[in-house]
């Protein structure tokens, strides 16, 4: 048999993935953009970048680019100062 093994992201890369996010929301919030916005905003555009419905499908080899993603994503309505 013949699979194609999907590896999942490890605990690792789950934690550098949400380090990502809670640094990016951080970074970006000003007193008119409320933090739970931002957080609901980023983890919608990567589970749409991503096509996927969890955090628990992000694939291990996307991994670099989810923190690239993350690391340039705005939040709609805003621009980076």
């Amino acid at each position: 048999m013949n699979h194609t093994s999907v590896q999942s992201l490890g605990i690792g890369e789950k934690k550098r993935i949400q380090r990502a996010i809670n640094d990016r929301v951080y970074k970006l919030a000003t007193p008119g953009l409320a933090l739970e916005e931002l957080f609901r905003q980023l983890h919608r555009a990567i589970k749409s970048e991503y096509n996927v419905t969890t955090y628990h499908d992000l694939q291990s080899k996307d991994m670099l680019a989810i923190v690239r993603f993350i690391a340039a994503w705005q939040p709609k309505g805003a621009t980076e100062a």
